[in-house]
């Protein structure tokens, strides 16, 4: 017969192998970027490539806690280029990273554009490829709209998927959230809850554009500020 303390010793080695079996491993996601330019534009680079000869060059700056861009910049001379929409750009981070979630308040000072780029890298000396959401309220350039683009290796620009449902009020601040994820691309307005643009580049041509850095862009528009920016990793 048994003896209590076995049984009991029994039932206790057979909990923790029963719970062991329960465990799961939790792989914290890493926040990349935290920020409210409290510490002006520490690790952010200004790009201006893209600009037409005769625009003014990008001028970024920190302003009561607010991430500003206080020049008239236009690139796209081109009839091809106006309706891509170029501009004063500002960059952050590593092209290694893949998978993320980019968010940014915006406060537009004007109908003009701004745009919110993932997945920035430089494979050559003169070639870059992105993925960006485009934002136009005015309806000379053809807004309202949210519009996805990229640039593959090969400089093709492409239009991905359009919304003209949805636009922005000029003096109010609106929240860009960005989700790169595998071949997933998608785009919020205001929270997680309002997708407004998605795209999935893994039944496309498009499948080099998978890791790269951030960016800010300011089409013709002086006075447009960000703030909040957060990079979590997905």
């Amino acid at each position: 017969m048994r003896s209590p303390r076995l049984a009991l010793l029994a039932t206790l080695v057979f909990a923790v192998l029963l719970a062991s079996c329960n465990v799961t491993t939790t792989i914290e996601k890493q926040v990349y970027l935290d920020e409210d330019f409290s510490n002006g534009l520490n690790g952010w680079s200004i790009f201006d490539n893209d600009l037409d000869d005769d625009s003014p060059a990008g001028n970024w700056y920190v302003q009561d806690g607010k991430l500003v861009q206080g020049n008239d910049c236009w690139g796209g001379g081109t009839s091809e280029g106006w309706s891509y929409f170029q501009g004063t750009q500002l960059h952050y981070g590593d092209e290694s990273w893949r998978d993320y979630r980019f968010s940014v308040d915006v406060t537009p000072a004007n109908d003009n554009g701004v745009g919110v780029y993932s997945r920035i890298s430089s494979p050559g000396e003169n070639s870059r490829r992105y993925i960006r959401v485009f934002i136009m309220n005015n309806p000379l350039y053809g807004g309202p709209y949210w519009r996805l683009d990229m640039k593959d290796n090969t400089e093709t620009y492409a239009a991905l998927v359009k919304n003209q449902n949805v636009g922005f009020v000029v003096g109010e601040t609106f929240r860009v959230i960005m989700e790169v994820e595998g071949g997933e691309i998608r785009v919020y307005n205001g929270s997680r809850n309002n997708l407004v643009l998605e795209f999935d580049l893994t039944d496309n041509w498009h499948d080099e554009i998978y890791a790269g850095r951030v960016g800010l862009m300011a089409f013709k528009h002086p006075g447009i500020r960000f703030d909040n920016v957060k990079i979590e990793e997905l």
